[in-house]
């Protein structure tokens, strides 16, 4: 007999655990394995082949389905995608992934910070729902050390992102970009835990991801993390204070209002769509942000009026939808960095390289294959 067709001796309740925890259904489950019903009700029980395609599928590792009981996950992020006293939403086996996935690298970047001897940061300064946005921000910005000149000599919003990326990290804070479909996540921003972290869509197109950035900074900054879709064009905005002011505190620390009226071209808006458009793509351009950032925030300058606004946006909105842009493509070294960043990622290549940490235990925290292990040490210069 296999090994792999022995009976795998699990508890019913593990198994439930598992499926439930990866936002899978019974129905959606039982197209691979049908019989996974009758496991959770301890009718039958499966092999340990069955057990591993099981494991593959929730991504848990093997041994956790042999706990003496299910572990006590924390609660998902607040969700302020709904208005209140909506239906909660449920979260898709892609979110849920995601959000372990942060959690369990949260946890593993400070334990190699006190193996390293790496000093923790600073806690993140603290602003207030109650306090004028524009000036919020504006401080923030002189906290966080980028001046308006770096921000316009970057070559791109690629740039830009990675630029802000080191920035947010530098101050005490982990950004990760993890795939997540945008229609149901933009991001998401953990104030618990070891690490305040920042999550955005990989899934997401770079401007929304530098805007999804900074509104998740605003609930860190908040001490109230959570669950969004980012709205820059605030169209549809909840009718929650929190995301109205994390919408705005992104839109004011990326593009300041004096910074934005000492644009060239932009006082006068010409009524042209043709003509407009370009005006606000040079504009774009120069910040690293997205037109309907700078159209909002001409809105907030008092540069347009609200019929402009929504005119300009709806043309977008309907000329214009919003793309899914996928993360795909990347080398895995490259895509390494992408997902969990040069500073996780050189933490865990210095505890390698130190003996801290075994080949293993490398390959774990990065969930690449030691082959790809020199092309990751050239990449971030190690």
């Amino acid at each position: 007999m296999s090994p792999r067709s022995i009976v795998a001796e699990v508890k019913p309740e593990l198994l439930r655990w598992a499926r439930e925890t990866a936002g899978l259904g019974v129905t959606e489950v039982a197209r691979r394995l049908s019989k996974v019903d009758r496991w959770e009700q301890g009718i039958e029980r499966p092999t340990v082949r069955q057990l591993e395609t099981l494991s593959d599928l929730y991504k848990r590792p093997l041994a956790s389905f042999f706990l003496p009981t299910p572990p006590i996950e924390p609660p998902p992020p607040n969700d302020f995608r709904d208005l209140p006293g909506d239906k909660p939403r449920m979260l898709s086996k892609k979110v849920r992934l995601a959000m372990r996935k942060a959690r369990r690298t949260q946890r593993l970047y400070v334990e190699l910070n006190e193996e390293l001897a790496i000093a923790r940061p600073p806690s993140l300064p603290q602003i207030s729902l109650s306090g004028e946005v524009e000036t919020q921000a504006i401080d923030f910005r002189r906290f966080i050390g980028i001046s308006l000149q770096e921000q316009f000599a970057w070559a791109d919003a690629y740039e830009a992102f990675r630029r802000w990326r080191i920035a947010t990290e530098a101050i005490g804070a982990l950004v990760l970009q993890l795939n997540m479909p945008v229609i149901e996540a933009r991001g998401f921003s953990l104030s618990e835990g070891p690490i305040p972290t920042i999550v955005v869509s990989s899934s997401d197109a770079i401007h929304g991801r530098i805007f999804t950035l900074f509104h998740e900074l605003g609930h860190l900054l908040l001490n109230s993390g959570g669950i969004c879709i980012p709205d820059p064009t605030g169209l549809a905005e909840p009718n929650q204070q929190v995301e109205q002011f994390c919408n705005h505190f992104a839109g004011a620390f990326l593009v300041p209002l004096d910074a934005l009226r000492s644009q060239p071209n932009l006082n006068q808006l010409p009524s042209a769509p043709q003509e407009l458009d370009e005006r606000l793509e040079r504009a774009a351009r120069a910040f690293k942000a997205s037109r309907q950032v700078i159209l909002r925030r001409l809105l907030v300058a008092g540069v347009i009026r609200g019929e402009l606004f929504r005119h300009t946006m709806n043309r977008w909105l309907s000329s214009e939808p919003p793309p899914e842009r996928g993360g795909g493509g990347q080398r895995p070294a490259a895509k390494v960095i992408s997902q969990l960043g040069a500073g996780f990622v050189s933490r865990v290549l210095e505890a390698h390289g130190r003996g801290l940490i075994t080949s293993g235990d490398l390959a774990d925290y990065l969930s690449l294959n030691l082959k790809h292990l020199p092309a990751l040490n050239k990449l971030v210069g190690a």
